[in-house]
């Protein structure tokens, strides 16, 4: 069984690690699904990009930028919802197009993305708790030519 199972009936919402706040142009370099070394039975989707343009000093162009989604219960639905919206901006699909055999390929060793480029919007948004994480919207690149 895929790791994506079930990734078709989930709700697009967005969220993220270590991508900064700010607009930004990025392209893919991988995108890849891997174990904790830390933490037993947790799994991260993690896509790995170059920098293209960025409004935050935190992003230089050429710069590196990850984004990773925690792939563990109870985060596992709304890690879907976030891996669909990366994927229907990335491939420029409609959200009925995103099955687990697309996900699972993205994330194999072909590695369709790499050299795809697509927006991220990224701010803080407080938790519950009292924290903040990083939320990040995604969207197409209206021109293709911003990967050369």
């Amino acid at each position: 069984m895929s790791i994506f199972s079930g990734i078709e009936t989930a709700e697009v919402t967005g969220g993220s690690q270590y991508i900064q706040p700010g607009q930004h142009t990025l392209k893919v370099k991988s995108v890849t699904i891997r174990e904790s070394k830390k933490v037993a039975d947790k799994t991260y989707f993690i896509a790995e990009f170059t920098v293209m343009e960025s409004s935050s000093e935190s992003h230089t162009a050429g710069s590196t930028a990850t984004w990773l989604v925690d792939m563990a219960k109870p985060t596992k639905e709304t890690a879907y919802g976030n891996i669909k919206e990366f994927v229907i901006a990335l491939l420029k699909c409609n959200a009925d197009e995103v099955t687990f055999q697309l996900c699972d390929e993205l994330v194999g060793a072909s590695q369709p993305g790499v050299g795809m480029c697509v927006l991220a919007e990224a701010w803080h948004k407080p938790t519950t708790t009292g924290g903040v994480f990083t939320r990040i919207s995604w969207s197409p690149v209206a021109d293709d030519s911003v990967a050369n």
